[in-house]
């Protein structure tokens, strides 16, 4: 192909799914190398998660094209390395939730009261309640369609995939937090300079771990 042809639209997408289905292998390795429990309901729920993801992404822009051909290593993945830091019968806010990454990935393997997924955009917040039926959900996911800094309550666990550095997420979240919270904030390399700077302004005590 030339460089400068345009594929099909249909074929286009259909190597994108095809490339998905060679990533989910690897990610069916990993999460047994990594010793993540999934059940066969849980999984099958996560893979109808990945066919809506994907679908919808040809009508609205949910995440990075680039990602889409390994959409289970480079988000479900990287959203259930979080699980195992959500403690059971917790309440969870995800900030900025996009297309739910990890809100519904959450909601779906842990046993949490109830998800709340903050997002401005409303067509990622129609995405997420269409998500919210076809994998029945149900009252333990909610996905709004506000500003973080408009949102009240309390909650256990608040999370931010890629978003801002901890310094502003502190600023957007800390009126949504009680003493106990927990802040799950996965970062890149330059985590130690923001966990500097953040802590120059607030009072945390910080665990890190290797993605």
């Amino acid at each position: 192909m030339d460089a400068c042809e345009t594929p099909p639209r249909g074929e286009k997408h259909g190597i994108r799914i095809a490339m998905s289905t060679m990533d989910r292998a690897d990610f069916l390795q990993d999460i047994s190398r990594y010793h993540i429990d999934l059940s066969t309901e849980q999984l099958e729920r996560l893979d109808a998660y990945v066919a809506l993801l994907i679908k919808w992404q040809r009508r609205f822009n949910l995440v990075g094209p680039e990602t889409l051909s390994s959409i289970y290593r480079r988000h479900i993945l990287d959203c259930l390395q979080l699980a195992r830091h959500v403690p059971r019968g917790t309440s969870v806010l995800d900030v900025g939730a996009g297309a739910g990454l990890p809100a519904i990935v959450l909601a779906v393997v842990c046993e949490v009261e109830f998800v709340t997924a903050c997002e401005r955009v409303g067509k990622k917040v129609q995405f997420m309640n269409q998500a919210k039926r076809e994998l029945n959900l149900g009252e333990q996911f909610n996905a709004v369609q506000k500003d973080v800094r408009d949102l009240s309550g309390r909650f256990d666990v608040i999370t931010a995939r890629a978003l801002a550095d901890l310094d502003k997420l502190f600023s957007l979240t800390h009126h949504l937090s009680h003493d106990q919270s927990i802040f799950l904030f996965p970062k890149g390399e330059n985590f130690q300079e923001e966990i500097f700077s953040a802590n120059q302004k607030w009072l945390m005590t910080t665990k890190t771990e290797k993605s």
